[in-house]
């Protein structure tokens, strides 16, 4: 009978850097997870720029009420 005690006596998980590489364990293969990875991973640049780019539109706005209401002060 075969005893294994810990994972390092495991020599596949010496050459596996996560468990995300291994098709057994996740149960899907390796080319989706690195499709799911890319997309997620252009969602979430889209979803910066786009905040990125709502924000600064907030930024101006506000200068722009603050440079009218400095206007009206001085006149």
């Amino acid at each position: 009978m075969l005893t294994i005690r810990t994972s390092s006596q495991l020599i596949l998980n010496r050459h596996r850097t996560s468990f995300r590489e291994c098709a057994s364990s996740t149960g899907i293969p390796a080319s989706g997870n690195g499709l799911s990875q890319l997309l997620g991973a252009w969602v979430r640049l889209v979803n910066s720029e786009s905040r990125s780019s709502w924000l600064s539109e907030r930024w101006r706005m506000h200068m722009r009420r603050v440079r009218s209401a400095n206007e009206r002060r001085q006149a």
